[in-house]
């Protein structure tokens, strides 16, 4: 019925997302995305962070978080307006900015040399670093739909990062010599926990009355 009646109502088998002709076009959009963020994209540093949930069996906290691992990456992102804000919570960064990073080009990257496995998926909590600025975000959320193409999401890595925070994290014997090392578990000068009290010489301190001085009466009658 209709103009279309002599054509195959399976379809062409173009668009058929089992067939291997498929997997060669998905192929290709992964490729060219890997180059054009490789082109065109910004230098940065990625840091693994360790979140162990077995550190703590009741609550699934990891208080022994440390940067394990680092390695370099190229994103494509706008680059942000390096603006501050003074609180009285003190200096915060008013960047919240999102990156892109291709998922081929990832995987590659994250290779351990000494174990030959890759870092697969961008957690919550890693940290990132441009070369450029020298400026360290902390990656908030982890999504992959913004580049969903031939019903596959194999392409992008899309992250929303914000301006690192210290918080206390140790490095490791591969990490201690980089950068991140100088800007993480830094001392708190708020520490009160530390032995504060000096040593004060009473005699510089005593107070001498002068002749004939007397002392303030007691409005309360010494009571």
């Amino acid at each position: 019925m209709g103009n279309f009646d002599h054509m195959n109502i399976n379809g062409s088998g173009f668009f058929d997302f089992d067939s291997p002709d498929y997997d060669k076009e998905k192929n290709l959009v992964s490729v060219i995305i890997n180059e054009a963020y490789n082109k065109f994209g910004v230098c940065m540093d990625y840091y693994i962070t360790s979140y162990d949930i077995k550190y703590d069996r009741i609550f699934g906290e990891d208080n022994n978080r440390r940067y394990i691992r680092s390695f370099p990456v190229n994103v494509f992102y706008k680059l942000p307006n390096e603006e501050k804000t003074w609180s009285k919570f003190g200096i915060e960064g008013t960047d919240d900015i999102t990156l892109w990073i291709s998922k081929q080009h990832f995987e590659y990257s994250s290779i351990d040399t000494k174990t030959g496995i890759s870092y697969v998926r961008p957690q919550i909590g890693d940290i990132i670093r441009s070369q450029y600025n020298n400026y360290y975000y902390e990656i908030t959320e982890v999504s992959e739909d913004t580049g969903m193409f031939f019903q596959s999401k194999q392409y992008i890595w899309e992250l929303n990062i914000r301006p690192m925070k210290d918080e206390f994290i140790s490095v490791t014997d591969e990490t201690e010599t980089e950068g991140i090392s100088d800007v993480t578990n830094l001392n708190d000068i708020f520490d009160i926990g530390t032995d504060t009290d000096i040593e004060i010489d009473k005699d510089k301190t005593k107070y001498t009355p002068d002749t004939g001085e007397k002392p303030q009466e007691d409005p309360f009658g010494n009571w």
